[in-house]
């Protein structure tokens, strides 16, 4: 069924006109023309109502939110049918989500009114015997009067209510199951309980450690539990208690969200019931702060002023009885004098934007020039390579400062430039190293200082540089350079440093990840974290009076905010816009330079037998991951918006055909006769899951190690080549699994990088594997005999796969357009053997992954490429 159009009907219901949309279906704002109200209407998707499990669903969750008649539940007030597709009339809400209001602590009268409001809301679904279980902020509704409500019952279990469920043949009721079909449990990470999580049955108790995380969130302004990925978040779940909250928070608010998140539903509250009455006691007693407004009163600050610090939260510890008797005095006098004296905080003007870069391709980096107004930024636009170039806002045209390929990563306030210069490097284009060179902005051939630098920024006076750069292998931040104040596992972007001399940077936990917190060093003190993980988190500048730091993040990519953070860990959100923003500098006087950016990833490739590349992209963040060796499946997994928190897993034939999903997870190899494919489950960060990709039964397989990070098969099927921690936070090493057995032998002792860019490891005898090893390629011997070092590599170059008879290895070379070679093992001559070049190259750097088959009657290949465009805006009026 096409989209409803203004003016049509369903049933009574005049369409207005439509509010939104998701995967389910589409909301329209429409008019009950027999009642003179307005209502919501939201009709199933025309290809969901096909399946009897998703119209099952769509009408449980109408009966189960119709049987609750409370004002924290968003009302139902009829279902029917359209042309043959269901749907659901109900209140017509305005305001936002809850989603929409964190990212910072809630005010303390703001956080117990919702909370309580949102444990009446629960208990009243859970004493219907109705469990919602996939509770997040994302379906709590703030309405424009402050009234939250609970929303979408989609996938609530309903147990033992006739009311609710309509019994099947025989007469005993059918609750929705635990699990989909497909064996995924029900629910969304980060807000699901431990049994959850592990596949096991929940009760009502899974909704109270919901509630619990979601308080926590409310509190602190940050998740209860996160990681890396959504496993690790899963993990996380199940090992790990989240992060003490503020020292401020009352003791009995900090006891009822532990009680919540207990791993064991038995020792959680035995209902929402008894959370409501906590919580009602505490906003009824003496701090509970039930009269405390979302702004600052006259009394408060009064208060404030003769207590000549930051007034303590409403949920910190109580005062002594003379103190309250004190203030209450001090209260009234200042409450009457507000009757006679009208105040008002004068609303603050919203923030303009002003656009100074028009081109299409990837703003890289940005900043002020020491005038203050002169913008130098580095920049690749249209496919071309790298520059740095010079505007002046308010005018068009941007001028080139004639310097080398490089990145702007620091300017003095005497004019010294600190530049990346472009080199032959592997790693993805955002996270890319160069040779660190200094120059003036007075003229003159850049000076080089050290090689592969990710970020640098000068110290107090222009002097001294903190730099982070690889070494060894391994992530270090250094300032000056040689003095080392921290070292990552992962890497780390974004160190700036303050007039002060504190340090601030960015640490990714994971090589490659955009993950990551803000962290805070100086020559003095011990690094330590300002913020827990977000989701993604690139982009970082201290505030103008340097007392914080601000930056860009948010769970995804495409959902990043301008963020402000102080030295003792209290956020706040400065700017939110739609996509992702990246913070590159912030000027003295309060002026912000920001870049708003769009990520995608695409597949393209060539079928055997075929002249022409085919896009096999799928939806917005399509990586490609391995080729069966005909070349006829592609095996990918969607990562952005699309493929959502869980991630999912395809098989798509090389022709042309529709993806198939054949999983929920990391896809990670598909065997050589394309039968079977290797997922890494999204649930426990230590299986691994086999799955088939036409008839067949999955297979899960518990390892005993910390995280799985890459896997691919042998040609034969019956072994993987493994690449693992075995502790949390240990390093990765290289594996041979037996899959009859499950059992691991170790290949490397040495620490690896990752194998995720080597299409093929292992040989087609299936006797050596190639490793990438810390300090370069290897091929070692299956059987442990032999180590040998990958001859005649480049800089920049980086082995993918053997050729069909083993004698050579296929070679990507650095760039666009990204070339291909045959490198011969034994005379290290190198052949040309492909050439790849995106379509539409702005925004491209280079072809990260490439994956080939061999056989079948021609070659065949596939390849992922990021594509980042960006533009650049001066922005006036945060604060």
């Amino acid at each position: 069924m096409a989209g409803l159009r203004t003016g049509s009907r369903v049933g009574p219901y005049r369409i207005v006109g439509e509010v939104g949309a998701g995967g389910m279906g589409v909301v329209y704002r429409a008019r009950d023309t027999r009642l003179g109200r307005d209502v919501a209407v939201k009709v199933l998707a025309a290809n969901l109502a096909r399946s009897v499990d998703a119209v099952r669903r769509f009408e449980l969750e109408a009966r189960a939110a119709s049987a609750l008649d409370h004002p924290n539940v968003m009302t139902i007030y009829d279902i029917g049918t359209y042309h043959g597709v269901p749907y659901q009339v109900s209140e017509l809400l305005q305001g936002t989500t809850l989603r929409e209001c964190l990212g910072a602590p809630l005010p303390p009268a703001k956080l117990l009114d919702y909370a309580v409001q949102f444990a009446g809301g629960l208990a009243a679904a859970h004493s219907k015997g109705i469990v919602h279980r996939d509770l997040k902020p994302e379906n709590l509704f703030i309405t424009a009067e402050g009234r939250l409500k609970i929303i979408d019952f989609g996938v609530a279990k309903l147990v033992g209510n006739p009311a609710v469920v309509p019994p099947r043949q025989g007469g005993s009721p059918d609750p929705v199951p635990d699990q989909t079909q497909s064996g995924v449990a029900i629910g969304t990470v980060g807000y699901m309980s431990p049994e959850q999580v592990q596949g096991k049955r929940a009760d009502h108790r899974a909704d109270i450690f919901a509630f619990g995380a979601i308080l926590y969130e409310m509190i602190s302004g940050r998740r209860a539990f996160s990681g890396s990925s959504p496993f690790e978040t899963a993990n996380a779940i199940v090992r790990r208690e989240p992060p003490a909250l503020s020292s401020e928070t009352a003791p009995e608010l900090e006891e009822i969200v532990r009680c919540c998140l207990r791993k064991a539903p038995e020792q959680r509250f035995e209902s929402a019931g008894d959370v409501l009455d906590r919580l009602t006691r505490l906003r009824t007693g003496p701090s509970g702060g039930a009269r405390e407004s979302g702004s600052r009163s006259v009394a408060g600050v009064a208060l404030e002023t003769l207590r000549g610090a930051r007034p303590r939260s409403a949920l910190g510890r109580g005062w002594s009885r003379k103190g309250v008797r004190f203030v209450s005095a001090f209260a009234i006098v200042a409450a009457a004098a507000a009757l006679l004296i009208p105040w008002r905080r004068a609303p603050l003007p919203p923030a303009s934007f002003q656009q100074i870069t028009f081109r299409t391709g990837a703003v890289w980096s940005g900043r002020f020039a020491p005038d203050g107004q002169t913008v130098l930024y580095s920049a690749a636009w249209d496919g071309k390579p790298v520059r740095v170039d010079a505007v002046i806002p308010g005018r068009p045209e941007s001028r080139s400062l004639e310097l080398p390929a490089a990145r702007v990563l620091a300017v003095s306030g005497n004019g010294d430039l600190a530049l990346a210069l472009e080199t032959n490097g592997d790693l993805l284009d955002y996270m890319r190293a160069g040779t660190l060179a200094r120059t003036s902005l007075a003229g003159g051939a850049p000076r080089e200082l050290l090689a592969r630098v990710y970020t640098a920024d000068w110290g107090p006076g222009g002097n001294e540089l903190a730099v982070v750069r690889d070494f060894e292998g391994r992530t270090r931040l250094e300032f000056p350079a040689g003095n080392v104040l921290y070292e990552s596992t992962g890497w780390v972007s974004n160190a700036r440093v303050s007039p002060a001399g504190k340090i601030a940077f960015i640490e990714h936990p994971f090589f490659g990840d955009t993950r990551g917190m803000v962290m805070l060093a100086s020559k003095r003190d011990q690094p330590r974290p300002l913020t827990a993980d977000y989701g993604s988190a690139m982009g970082l500048a201290w505030s103008p009076g340097g007392d914080e730091v601000w930056f860009t993040a948010g769970d995804t990519l495409q959902s990043s905010a301008l963020r402000a953070v102080s030295m003792d860990g209290v956020q706040r959100v400065l700017l939110r816009s739609a996509g992702a923003l990246n913070l590159h500098d912030v000027a003295p006087d309060g002026r912000v330079l920001l870049a708003q950016e769009k990520w995608r990833h695409f597949i393209r490739g060539r079928a055997p037998d075929e002249k022409q590349e085919r896009d096999f992209s799928h939806l917005d963040y399509s990586i490609a991951r391995e080729l069966s060796a005909d070349g006829r499946k592609l095996l990918f997994f969607e990562a952005g918006q699309g493929g959502g928190e869980l991630f999912g897993a395809y098989v798509r034939r090389t022709d042309g055909s529709p993806p198939v999903q054949v999983g929920v997870g990391y896809a990670l190899s598909i065997t050589a006769d394309g039968n079977w494919a290797l997922i890494a489950s999204t649930k426990d960060p230590s299986q691994l899951i086999v799955v088939p990709t036409g008839p067949g039964e999955s297979r899960t397989l518990q390892l005993p190690i910390a995280a799985i990070a890459e896997a691919r098969w042998f040609p034969d099927g019956k072994q993987v080549v493994l690449t693992a921690r075995e502790r949390a936070g240990g390093p990765l090493r290289v594996f041979i699994l037996e899959l009859a057995t499950s059992k691991l032998r170790l290949l490397t002792e040495a620490d690896v990088r990752g194998q995720e860019a080597i299409s093929k490891p292992v040989s087609p005898d299936g006797k050596r594997v190639i490793v990438r090893e810390r300090d370069g390629f290897f091929i070692h011997a299956v059987d442990g005999s032999d180590r040998s070092p990958v001859p005649n590599l480049a800089e920049g170059e980086m082995p993918i796969g053997w050729s069909a008879d083993a004698r050579s290895l296929l070679v990507r070379q650095p760039g666009l357009p990204t070339r291909v070679v045959l490198l011969n093992l034994q005379r290290g001559t190198k052949v040309a053997w492909l050439e790849l070049m995106p379509p539409d190259p702005a925004g491209v750097s280079s072809v990260p992954w490439i994956h080939f088959a061999l056989a079948g009657g021609g070659e065949a290949y596939a390849y992922s490429h990021h594509q980042i465009t960006s533009e650049l805006y001066l922005v006036r009026g945060v604060q």
